[in-house]
């Protein structure tokens, strides 16, 4: 699977980077650190992964998806972020984005994240989980308002 990198700080990204390239499967094929040059390399690489940080030179991460998925729809958008405000929490998932992760997270749960949303599914670190149950009990209805009470408590607990 073809992995791309948007982030501003090659150090933080170097060691998921690391991580994600000692996978026999994953092959990192670009890095970009504006949002400019994320669309250049997203359009050049066509990678089914891009790994995208929130807070960038003059754009938010979020607008970047926003931009990437009119250009290249088969790419899977992951958030791998050092923030979590509920703010851009909110704006992630109504930007409906395949994942969200923060860089705190073990590498297992990194590489975990990134096989799920290639296979299609979603990935949210738990503290995403807990603000969107949270949200649901005070928001109009979303798709967590259609699990059963026994699922959301499930939910909350792997959370």
């Amino acid at each position: 699977m073809k992995i791309v990198f948007i982030d501003d700080h090659p150090l933080v990204r170097k060691g998921p980077e690391m991580v994600l390239s000692k996978e026999e499967d994953f092959d990192i094929v670009g890095f970009a650190d504006s949002g400019q040059k994320a669309l250049e390399i997203l359009d050049k690489t066509r990678p089914d992964v891009a790994l995208v940080d929130l807070r960038l030179p003059g754009e938010h991460g979020l607008d970047i998806i926003k931009k990437a998925k009119e250009i290249h729809k088969d790419c899977k958008f992951i958030v791998l972020t050092s923030f979590a405000t509920e703010e851009e929490i909110r704006r992630a998932l109504d930007e409906e984005v395949d994942g969200y992760i923060l860089k705190e997270s073990l590498p297992e749960e990194l590489i975990n994240a990134v096989r799920m949303v290639y296979k299609g599914r979603k990935y949210y670190d738990p503290v995403v989980v807990q603000y969107a149950l949270s949200r649901s009990n005070s928001s109009p209805k979303t798709e967590l308002d259609s699990l059963t009470p026994r699922e959301q408590e499930v939910l909350a607990a792997l959370a």
